[in-house]
């Protein structure tokens, strides 16, 4: 084993297989077609990821523009409105959908702002 290393002799000596050099080789990564050359697969896979975040940045829009409203609107008698911040911040999206429904139609109703 003099003058060879290690790793080659832990080396196979002999040539891959024919059908692995085939299946490696560019002509047959050519042929390998996984998805119609026509079809509108890969635009379903990039559109689905864009859809997500630009649901994720209007709900994020949406949020702060909520907590705004109840840090500015909200009257500071009790505990009101740091509960409804409290709310708004642990539960973001879904917090800021349940005060424009249930609290901001009542307090403009009760305040007028």
């Amino acid at each position: 084993m003099r003058g060879k290393t290690l790793w080659s002799s832990l080396l196979p000596s002999t040539p891959p297989p024919p059908d692995l050099v085939e299946w490696t080789s560019a002509a047959a990564l050519d042929t390998i077609r996984p998805v119609p050359p026509n079809s509108q697969f890969p635009m379903v896979v990039l559109a689905i990821p864009l859809v997500i975040v630009a649901l994720v940045i209007l709900s994020t829009i949406f949020w702060i523009m909520t907590l705004i409203d109840c840090a500015v609107n909200e009257p500071s008698e009790g505990n009101d409105k740091i509960i409804w911040i409290l709310i708004l911040i642990f539960t973001h999206a879904l917090g800021a959908l349940i005060y424009r429904c249930a609290r901001r139609p009542e307090r403009i109703r009760l305040y007028g702002k």
